[in-house]
């Protein structure tokens, strides 16, 4: 008995310092129709935070619509941004970027204690629209990173083939990978989450030399 209570000793001691215990915190999400298949309930169940989700069709769109949440709901603790893919349709890629990082700035004073999460745009099958994209994605790299309380989220993971006949919208299996990415960033920032079940050795290998790229 000496034994086994110490031994029940030792793990509760262990799982008291080193398990992650669980924080609602409140996540609004702002993203055009390429979030459509992410469920952000479903992902906020799975990673223990609270979400709520608003269509930002354009980066035009994203700034008044975050300001609105924002004043209505003062638990959000953190805010996913996901649009440019429109933008980048009709505008030069350069601008477009530059947009974006002027609206993640001017967020960022006005509120500088919220985590600002900014989803870069995935992999299309429209090499012009891929084009714009690499100038897009590189421009944010450059204005955005190292910025305080912002982090990118990379979906360079998603696989052409995880897109629908359109080339830019992704099918079940790509929007899995876009919640999945997300998921990743959202705990490393509140570390403190639990850990989605999923497969390690499938994602050892993107885990590796995506999420850290």
């Amino acid at each position: 008995f000496l034994t086994l209570g110490l031994n029940l000793f030792l793990v509760e001691g262990i799982c008291s310092r080193y398990i992650p215990t669980l924080s609602r915190c409140t996540i609004a999400f702002f993203g055009d129709s390429i979030l459509r298949g992410v469920n952000e309930r479903r992902l906020g169940k799975s990673y223990g935070f609270f979400a709520s989700s608003t269509k930002a069709y354009t980066i035009e769109d994203t700034a008044p619509a975050i300001e609105e949440c924002l004043q209505k709901n003062k638990t959000v603790e953190a805010i996913v941004i996901h649009s440019g893919i429109n933008n980048l349709k009709r505008d030069d890629p350069m601008v477009a970027g530059k947009k974006m990082s002027q609206a993640v700035q001017n967020i960022g004073k006005r509120h500088p204690h919220l985590k600002i999460i900014v989803s870069k745009p995935a992999p299309t099958r429209q090499p012009e629209l891929e084009k714009k994209r690499f100038v897009y994605n590189s421009l944010l790299n450059t204005e955005l990173f190292g910025m305080k309380n912002v982090s990118l989220v990379h979906h360079e993971n998603r696989q052409y083939a995880q897109n629908l006949p359109d080339g830019i919208h992704p099918s079940v299996r790509g929007s899995s990978v876009l919640a999945r990415n997300l998921g990743r960033v959202i705990r490393n920032l509140f570390w403190e989450l639990p850990r989605a079940k999923r497969n390690r050795w499938r994602d050892k290998w993107w885990i590796d030399n995506i999420q850290n790229w």
